[in-house]
């Protein structure tokens, strides 16, 4: 859990993203205290790191753009991929 920048298109908002074992990946409104989104699980899903602060989520029909300002986007993918393995590793290839 914690605060990142959402982009979608030109602008960033800034979001609360909430990693649960469910799994679900959460975004919300860290002001107002509201939902704003999910992003979709599936076996398709992949967290990438593309520097210290920028990292994507993959899925079949989007891809996330988020920013973290604390520059730990390598462990929001390596987190987001443990929890993947948890609930896919049995469907997939294990060194995914």
């Amino acid at each position: 859990m914690g605060p990142v920048d959402k982009r979608k298109g030109l602008f960033a908002r800034r979001r609360q993203l909430l990693l649960t074992e469910g799994p679900h990946l959460y975004y919300v409104d860290p002001v107002n205290k509201v939902l704003k989104g999910e992003i979709p699980w599936s076996p398709e899903l992949r967290p990438e790191a593309k520097n210290f602060k920028t990292f994507f989520v993959h899925t079949p029909n989007r891809t996330y753009y988020l920013m973290d300002p604390s520059g730990n986007a390598d462990k929001w993918c390596k987190k987001i991929q443990e929890v993947w393995r948890k609930i896919y590793h049995k469907h997939q290839n294990p060194s995914v």
